[in-house]
């Protein structure tokens, strides 16, 4: 898999370190939920990525999530009152019930206009082609 993403990401610009290991992202994505609260959504998602899957840092670690938080504007205090926020815990269910409804099994996973799940990393031509099969208002994507 590791090999995969190296050959496709290069066409991007994109490296992969050493991913030595499945971090628990249960915290990040805490943080990540209240990211989107204060409009950081976005650069956390990015920083975060960029920190797993480039640099290989382990992001299931509170001080790695607190680095990388703090490196788009979000400080440390604000990531422990996340880290206990119910209200952020509840949306990280809902987000669970959501795939277990929608029969998501693996990530990435999206969902194109509520008509169309593509599973795994695609190239640009797969998500071209869906968008294009859509604006001309067909359903037949692949």
């Amino acid at each position: 898999m590791l090999e995969n993403l190296r050959t496709q990401g290069s066409a991007y610009g994109l490296k992969f370190g050493e991913l030595g290991l499945l971090a628990n992202t249960h915290k990040a994505l805490l943080v990540s939920e209240y990211a989107k609260t204060v409009q950081k959504d976005k650069a956390y998602a990015d920083a975060m990525l960029s920190a797993y899957f480039s640099e290989a840092k382990n992001i299931g670690l509170e001080k790695v999530i607190i680095e990388i938080a703090e490196s788009v504007g979000i400080t440390a205090s604000e990531v422990n009152k996340a880290f206990s926020n119910p209200e952020f815990e509840a949306a990280l269910e809902s987000n669970l019930e959501t795939g277990h409804k929608l029969n998501i099994r693996s990530v990435p996973t999206f969902i194109v206009n509520g008509q169309q799940m593509v599973v795994g990393a695609q190239s640009q031509d797969t998500f071209r082609n869906i968008f294009n099969t859509l604006a001309s208002g067909g359903t037949n994507f692949m």
